[in-house]
């Protein structure tokens, strides 16, 4: 059985409050701050960071974050929040003309205004309060759907949707699944290997007590072919040889 008083000792909140909002935003554990306030004691005491040092934690917090989803570590990558990562994926959809994307209106809104200024396709809109989602997604989904954009469990009813039937069913029709599970990370169980869905994204402030401000973005390794890779900056590159990125040719 559990020790939950171990676990307990990570939020001296609870000392004072029964704490309920974790829906809304987590308290930090006691090992997170610890971990923040190492790393900021090293830029304030030794002012420079070695770049492969700081590779290094990347890379690792990647494998960590790879492994709790069961994902390979080359599909994640982090963002700011869950809208930074959904702009991102509609960066890289290479659309047409005709296309439309299927999207919940009672999505969070971060997971529902993002397209709404996205005027390169037509939307079309389900209720995830009104039940059978697959049904509502059939309804409407056509050959020209490229998109379906969904909240994993709903932030006011907590409703979760049938993410396996609506994954396989996107499997079926060669149509692009993108999830907000922000509201169900670290609460709930998420295997991506056995969901099979395209584009995972979530903010870290609630279920697995980070600070605000960062988050993931899952883009299934399969999909990468299919998708426009446009604008990389310089950190987006391969470096074997960091520190000679300008080199003589040989005469």
């Amino acid at each position: 059985m559990l020790n939950f008083s171990l676990y307990r000792k990570e939020f001296p909140i609870l000392k004072k409050y029964i704490y309920l909002n974790n829906a809304a935003s987590g308290p930090m554990t006691l090992r997170t701050k610890k971990a923040i306030e190492d790393w900021l004691n090293k830029y304030i005491y030794e002012g420079n960071i070695e770049w492969e040092e700081c590779e290094k934690l990347s890379e690792e917090t990647r494998e960590i974050v790879a492994n709790f989803l069961n994902a390979n570590k080359e599909e994640i990558c982090f963002k700011r929040n869950t809208s930074e990562g959904i702009l991102t994926v509609l960066n890289f959809i290479k659309f047409n003309e005709n296309d439309n994307i299927i999207v919940a209106k009672d999505n969070f809104p971060a997971n529902f205004l993002p397209y709404q200024n996205f005027n390169k396709v037509e939307k079309k809109y389900i209720s995830i309060l009104q039940g059978d989602i697959l049904k509502q997604i059939k309804k409407l989904f056509n050959r020209r759907t490229k998109l379906i954009a969904l909240d994993w469990v709903h932030f006011l009813s907590g409703y979760q949707i049938p993410l396996k039937e609506v994954s396989e069913f996107c499997r079926n029709y060669d149509c692009f699944l993108l999830i907000d599970g922000i509201q169900g990370i670290g609460a709930l169980e998420m295997d991506l290997k056995k969901l099979d869905i395209d584009f995972l994204v979530f903010g870290g402030g609630k279920w697995l007590f980070p600070p605000q401000g960062i988050g993931v973005l899952y883009v299934k390794k399969e999909v990468l072919k299919n998708l426009k890779i446009e604008l990389i900056g310089w950190l987006g590159y391969e470096w074997k040889e960091f520190n000679k990125i300008f080199s003589k040719k040989k005469d």
